[in-house]
C-alpha cells in the first residue's frame, strides 16, 4: 500500500513518525510563495480574505517602514552636516533612503522577492531593543525634554510601561538572533551585523566626545 492510499489520518501519523532531520529536508524542500504564507490565517479568516489581509499587512509594513527610514536618514544627515532640519540635506537624505528602498527589484529577482520582507522584519526586529531603549533614555533626559519631561506619577508610569516594552523587545529580538544565527547561511549575515552594530555602538558611548560651545565660550571671553 502506498502512501498516497492511505487515508489523512494514516498520512499524518506517518509525517509525524519521521525523524526529525527528514522532517527538516523536506520543509527545505517546500517552495512558498505569498499565499502559502497567508493559508496560516486561513482558519481564522477564510482563504480569501486571508490573503487580503496578509498582502495589506506586507504593503502596509513596507510603506510604514521607508517613511520612517526616510525621515530617520534625513535627520541623520542634517546632524552629519550641522544644518538645519527641513533644509536641502534633510531632503537628500530622505530621498537617498528612499531611492534606495525604491531599488529592491533590482537586487531581489524571482522567488526572493516575497523573502525581503521577511528578512526586512527580521532585522527589524533585531534593532527593535536599541529603538526602545533610546526611547526610554530620552523619555527620562531634562535636557531633550526641557520642562515637557514627565515627572511624578506619570513618570513612573511611563517607565514601567517603557521597561515592560524593553524588556519585551530584548526577548523577542534574542528569540530571533538564535533562531537566524543557526542557519547555515544567515547566520554569518545576523552575526556580521551583530558584530557591526555592538561595535557601532560602543564606540559611541565610549568615545570621545567633541567639545560643545566652544565658539559661544570664545566670543563670550572676548
Amino acid at each position: 500500500e502506498g502512501f498516497a492510499d492511505l487515508s489523512d489520518d494514516e498520512k499524518n501519523s506517518a509525517i509525524a513518525a519521521l525523524p526529525t532531520a527528514e522532517k527538516k529536508v523536506a520543509a527545505s524542500l517546500v517552495k512558498r510563495n505569498a499565499f502559502q504564507l497567508s493559508k496560516s490565517l486561513s482558519p481564522l479568516l477564510g482563504e480569501t480574505t486571508a490573503n487580503t489581509v496578509f498582502g495589506i499587512g506586507v504593503l502596509g509594513m513596507g510603506f510604514s517602514s521607508i517613511i520612517i527610514l526616510m525621515l530617520i536618514n534625513g535627520y541623520a544627515f542634517c546632524e552629519m552636516f550641522g544644518k538645519e532640519q527641513g533644509g536641502s540635506q534633510h531632503v537628500i537624505g530622505c530621498l537617498i533612503a528612499g531611492i534606495v528602498g525604491a531599488s529592491w527589484w533590482v537586487f531581489w529577482d524571482g522567488d526572493a522577492k516575497m523573502w525581503l520582507a521577511i528578512l526586512v522584519s527580521a532585522f527589524g526586529m533585531m534593532l527593535l531593543p536599541i529603538a526602545y531603549s533610546t526611547f526610554m533614555l530620552m523619555m527620562n533626559s531634562t535636557k531633550i525634554l526641557g520642562d515637557e519631561k514627565p515627572t511624578g506619577g506619570r513618570m513612573t508610569m511611563w517607565n514601567v510601561l517603557m521597561g515592560i516594552s524593553v524588556l519585551g523587545a530584548v526577548a523577542a529580538a534574542a528569540t530571533a538572533i538564535y533562531d537566524k544565527a543557526s542557519h547555515p547561511v544567515a547566520g554569518k549575515v545576523v552575526i556580521a551585523v551583530g558584530v557591526v552594530f555592538i561595535v557601532a555602538i560602543l564606540s559611541t558611548a565610549f568615545g570621545k566626545k567633541p567639545e560643545a560651545n566652544t565658539v559661544s565660550d570664545a566670543s563670550t571671553e572676548e
